[in-house]
């Protein structure tokens, strides 16, 4: 997904800089293989930042006791669903459907 959201941020900003070029009236010029840090930079930008959106939802879902999720012992919240449905847990539901 993150490799996705990346392409997509690319391809924004090929699309805008002849627009932010007319604006400010300077030449700007983007080399991507002009040098050998950049491409290496954005592949390892791209892994790091997979890695990091993947920890949280498997830290706090290793924070579950499973035995308990099914035998439905959550705790009665204001909803009537049997459960406290809170921001981090509609947040990883979020994530993962």
């Amino acid at each position: 997904m993150v490799l996705v959201c990346f392409i997509i941020g690319m391809v924004f900003v090929e699309t805008v800089v002849p627009f932010f070029r007319n604006y400010t009236g300077r030449p700007v010029v983007l080399q991507y293989v002009g040098d050998n840090f950049t491409i290496p930079f954005l592949i390892s930008l791209i892994i790091l930042t997979g890695i990091l959106s993947g920890c949280y939802p498997a830290i706090y879902l290793s924070s579950f006791n499973p035995v308990e999720i099914f035998r439905d012992r959550l705790q009665t919240g204001k909803g009537g669903l049997g459960f406290e449905i809170s921001w981090s847990s509609s947040s990883v539901a979020f994530l993962f459907s």
